[in-house]
């Protein structure tokens, strides 16, 4: 009888022991720094995370926008503005030209008909055909 009584009281013992939980969170914590804003160098424009508008200067006003402006949309570096805080990131506009300079495209003709083009420190060199006028 007293081997019975220790055995259901084992059974009891080892069924609230298997009720622990384990929890894993993944994701942004309490130490991870929001960016609300990133920068977009190439269309001189923000984009305000929270809101999920484009800020930039329209007819001399920054305003917020849903999209881009035309052909402003296509291969632009998104950079994010970790020590930003605030709610008008373009104040500090032409300190991030100066930290975020856009790439630049050197078109270099060369001899034998081959034309070099320097983006962003990489060369490329492409043969053409040059015709004289």
């Amino acid at each position: 009888m007293k081997l019975l009584k220790i055995t259901i009281a084992l059974i009891f013992l080892n069924g609230l022991w298997a009720n622990a939980q384990t929890t894993i969170n993944i994701g942004t914590t309490a130490e991870t720094p929001v960016v609300r804003y990133y920068y977009l160098p190439e269309a001189e424009a923000y984009y305000d995370a929270n809101d999920k508008t484009y800020i930039y200067l329209k007819n001399g006003k920054w305003g917020h926008w849903k999209n881009l402006p035309p052909g402003q949309a296509k291969k632009v570096r998104w950079i994010k503005l970790s020590d930003y805080r605030g709610d008008t990131p373009y104040v500090d506009i032409e300190r991030h030209k100066v930290l975020y300079v856009k790439p630049k495209t050197v078109v270099v003709a060369t001899k034998s008909n081959t034309v070099a083009v320097k983006s962003s420190g990489k060369v490329k060199a492409k043969r053409v055909h040059v015709t004289k006028k």
